[in-house]
């Protein structure tokens, strides 16, 4: 089909080709006068058939009657609209520019519930003319008076998405449609449920949603302007703070003070009654008092203080209580208290109970046969100091207890040694869960593989039943040559071949190709007898000069003893080749079991089970179960087998024995200046993403240089956590030598106390130099600003990439979930050592606002989010009012004023006003080309 366009620009064209037509047919028809009145009257009935089909293209209508307009008024009148009787006057302002003969209206009321004031009828004029005997009920009384409501309804709430239904009820149901929308008016601050889902479903009943603010009358409300306290405070000593009220005229209000710890119920700390009076001389009309508290904090840690303001009996008329409460955090120095769970005689346990206080804090100290078994134990603790327990020593309900403890606000430190983290047996669970670490850091351990291949006439054999296959040594080649390429690429691969006697056929190399390995197992030659004894005693002289931290020994052969040596011996060198290390012993790896630095696996070189020697198959279990492997005789799954032999070993690599250094990752503030001692032993543990490393390990100077990276020893939380608590982990033992090494060093004499006055946040983080503000504004944002200098020169420091994190401290106030992170904010310079940034204040509550250089931490400190400038100005959620516009689609929109009302009406009224004629020009056009026709018949 032609578009309108398209038809548009034929028209001149098939004018003139109708002209021609004409023409030519007057010629023809010569002095006929019947053919020439035939041409004429073609030429016309196509003329004006062209005509009606262009003005169809063209859309032309015409006007019609405009329709009827019908408004569903939803008033709300819930406690927080105070003043009733300026709803009235809103009403009928709003409705002063609607037509009252094209207007029918319906209101309904509503708080909690909802009810009808008045059914869907016209909207007589005030003026009607009309005697008083002739005048209908609604013309007598066009709208309701909101102050005294015919309907019951429970104002203690306000419930929007209720409201909204209720009012469609209050349209009836007719085929031709008018305009309907519903004006809601509000203070838009729900409290019951969501009204979402009522208003998606206005658009399929084609009814626009009208939002129009309440008049509240804001001189009338008293609220907190600002709530001061000092962001921190010694234990003992008067905290003072100030509550500033604000009210726009003269009243008396109580206000009342709270404190709250994380995890705890809160405590009321006074309240006091002020009388708000205007001052003379003052211009403007808001009155203002600041109110002063002191309060002695009884334990440290950070305090939420809560300033709430109410009526002297009960709630203040005239008043919006969504702006009554604010809130501050403190944070409360020592002399603290930590619990200290530990056992009899260890390093912690003597430091705990040293009356010099060498941790720097007061402790309570239980041993490992009587820890608590409740978090209330821990309530008038600051925080939570774990020795290295086993999961033995630190049972189910102990650690559930502390768990809670935890989980409630209290800073824990948990310290490593022989039996800490995953090589106590905490495998994933509760503990794993409480710390910034996993307990099963990446397998780095370097690692040889020697492999013992029987070379003896039964390795000729060909396999299958009737001897057509390939030869056993053959298959054990290309075997080996597919399990190799799972090794890791720091394997170190060697292969040893023996018959009667052992020779080192490839040595052990760290070349990730595995070439030499690979050649040396093509070259295989079968050579006559079998002895057992000759490769143990071989690979025994190859790894005596090893250093790998593990030895799996991989030995291939049907177990047939030829030689004369003794199964005894060949037992006996098996058990010396992978010795059990003493605790005193260097070894590579301990999870808690006989440590074992050499591992042997044994595999069978029979098919099936007739190709089996059953001699042989006992001697190889025996050998496996001497070197503390397996024994597989599934020859045909070999490379699988082997596979599975690589990784049968744990990857938790618990614990590390071997000299390094400790080194801090960057200048942090709690680290302590000085040297750290060379330490013979570290547990390990990853970091997790969210954590920070702030000292990890390096190889000691005097240590032969190992390819390896840095384990982590020193682990923080970091303020990226939720919730108030901080958490650390210390993978260092601080018992035996390496311990008072550690201690009694110069860095190591303040890194306890350091930690744990960290972790229960007492002063600040932040580096010299450097200075934060944060500083709410009426707009509704947050504008934060840093200054950086050198401490040294004072010369401000330029170029750096900083930024700002908001993590929220406590719930949000009006006890909804506050998100447990928020995204970084980059700072942009604005000036040499000067970084800014302005952002949208999150929700109402208490933030900490964590200023970072990359991943570092230069400063925490607290920032009071207060409620939206709206409710300070004018009581009414205009950003809610507005979505709920957007919501409902179609013709909604917010009403502020009668114009916009009015606006509504006209646009609705347009959209419904005329006849399209298209479908009618179209049949006359047809029906002037079919008379044509049939006049030409």
């Amino acid at each position: 089909m032609f578009s309108s366009a398209y038809l548009l620009l034929l028209a001149p064209l098939y004018g003139i080709f109708l002209g021609r037509t004409w023409r030519h047919e007057r010629r023809n028809a010569g002095p006929s006068t019947r053919l020439r009145h035939r041409a004429d009257r073609k030429t016309v009935m196509h003329g004006l058939a062209a005509c009606a089909l262009i003005l169809a293209a063209s859309g032309l209508s015409i006007p019609r009657h405009a329709p009827r307009q019908q408004l569903v008024i939803a008033a709300d009148v819930s406690a927080s609209i105070f003043d009733l009787s300026t709803q009235n006057v809103r009403l009928r302002e709003l409705l002063k520019e609607m037509d009252p003969s094209s207007l029918e209206v319906a209101v309904a009321v509503f708080g909690a519930n909802s009810g009808t004031e008045r059914l869907m009828g016209p909207l007589a004029a005030p003026s009607s003319g009309l005697p008083e005997n002739k005048r209908t009920a609604d013309s007598r009384s066009p709208l309701p008076d909101l102050t005294r409501p015919t309907a019951v309804v429970e104002r203690s709430g306000t419930d929007i998405g209720a409201a909204i239904d209720y009012s469609r009820g209050l349209f009836p149901s007719e085929q031709n449609e008018p305009a309907r929308g519903i004006l809601l008016l509000s203070d838009f601050r729900n409290t019951r449920g969501s009204p979402n889902a009522s208003i998606a479903g206005l658009a399929g009943a084609k009814i626009d949603l009208l939002p129009s603010p309440a008049v509240l009358g804001a001189s009338s409300d008293a609220y907190i302007a600002a709530l001061r306290a000092p962001e921190s405070g010694p234990l003992g000593r008067a905290l003072p703070i100030e509550v500033t009220i604000g009210a726009q005229s003269p009243c008396t209000v109580r206000v009342a003070l709270w404190r709250q710890k994380a995890g705890a119920a809160e405590v009321a700390v006074d309240f006091k009654t002020v009388s708000l009076r205007a001052e003379a001389g003052v211009p403007g009309n808001e009155v203002r008092q600041v109110v002063r508290f002191i309060d002695q904090p009884d334990s440290p840690g950070v305090a939420l203080y809560t300033a709430r303001l109410s009526g002297v009996d009960g709630d203040l008329p005239g008043d919006i209580s969504s702006n009554n409460r604010l809130s501050t955090a403190v944070r409360v120095l020592g002399p603290s208290r930590w619990a200290v769970l530990t056992r009899s005689g260890s390093t912690l346990d003597r430091l705990a109970r040293d009356s010099a206080k060498s941790l720097g804090v007061e402790c309570a100290v239980y041993d490992v046969n009587s820890l608590p078994q409740s978090a209330a134990a821990y309530e008038n603790c600051a925080g939570i100091l774990v020795d290295g327990l086993s999961a033995t020593e630190l049972p189910q309900p102990a650690l559930t207890a502390l768990s809670g403890a935890v989980e409630s606000g209290k800073a824990l430190l948990a310290v490593g040694g022989e039996k800490a983290f995953g090589a106590g047996a905490h495998h994933d669970g509760e503990w794993e869960r409480l710390l910034p670490v996993e307990m099963t850091p990446e397998d780095d351990r370097t690692r040889s593989v020697l492999f013992l291949i029987d070379v003896s006439k039964s390795m000729d054999q060909k396999m299958g039943a009737s001897g057509s296959g390939v030869r056993k040594i053959d298959f054990a080649a290309e075997q080996l040559a597919l399990a190799v390429q799972k090794l890791k690429p720091l394997d170190r691969v060697g292969l040893i071949t023996f018959s009667g006697s052992a020779q080192l056929a490839a040595p052990l190399s760290l070349d990730s190709s595995h070439a030499a390995f690979l050649s040396a197992v093509k070259k295989i030659d079968v050579q006559a007898n079998t002895d057992l004894l000759a490769p143990l005693k071989k690979a025994q002289d190859v790894l005596r000069d090893d250093d790998a931290e593990e030895q799996l020994v991989v030995l291939l052969s049907d177990g047939v003893q030829t030689a004369s040596t003794s199964s005894a011996d060949i037992l006996a060198a098996a058990r010396e080749l992978c010795r059990v290390a003493p605790a005193s012993v260097p070894a590579g790896r301990d999870t808690g079991a006989t440590p074992r630095r050499t591992t042997l696996f044994t595999f069978g070189i029979g098919v099936d089970a007739q190709d089996a020697d059953p001699t042989g198959e006992k001697m190889l279990k025996e050998l496996a179960q001497a070197g503390g492997g397996t024994y597989s005789p599934d020859f045909l799954k070999l490379a699988q087998r082997l596979e599975q032999a690589f990784e049968s070993q744990k990857k938790d690599f618990f614990v590390r024995r071997e000299n390094f250094a400790p080194r801090a990752a960057y200048i942090h503030p709690l680290l302590p200046v000085g040297e750290w001692p060379v330490l013979p032993f570290r547990n390990r543990v990853r970091a997790k993403p969210n954590a920070e490393t702030i000292l990890g390990s390096a190889v000691a100077p005097a240590s032969a240089p190992v390819v390896r990276r840095p384990d982590p020893l020193l682990v923080l939380s970091g303020p990226e956590w939720p919730g108030t608590s901080r958490r650390a982990v210390l993978a260092l033992s601080l018992d035996g030598a390496a311990g008072s090494a550690l201690l009694a060093s110069p860095a190591g004499q303040r890194l306890l106390p350091a930690v744990l006055e960290w972790l229960e946040s007492r002063g600040e983080t932040q580096l010299p130099g450097w200075t934060v503000e944060a500083q709410s504004n009426d707009d509704d944002t947050l504008a934060i600003e840093v200054k950086a200098r050198d401490p040294v020169t004072k010369l401000p420091l330029s170029g750096k990439n900083v930024s700002a994190l908001l993590s929220p401290l406590f719930p949000a106030q009006d006890g909804s979930a506050q998100t447990s992170a928020a995204a970084r904010v980059p700072l942009h310079p604005s000036a040499p050592g000067v970084y800014r940034t302005l952002l949208a204040a999150p929700a109402q509550g208490v933030y900490r606002l964590s200023i970072l250089e990359d991943n570092r931490v230069l400063h925490e400190r607290f920032v009071t989010i207060p409620f939206p400038a709206e409710l300070r100005r004018f009581g009414t959620d205009r950003a809610a009012m507005q979505q709920l516009a957007t919501l409902a689609g179609g013709h909604s929109r917010v009403i502020e004023s009668p114009r916009d009302l009015a606006q509504w009406a006209a646009e609705r009224q347009t959209s419904r006003e005329r006849y399209v004629l298209a479908p009618w020009l179209i049949g006359l056009a047809l029906a002037l080309l079919l008379a044509e026709y049939a006049a030409r018949r």
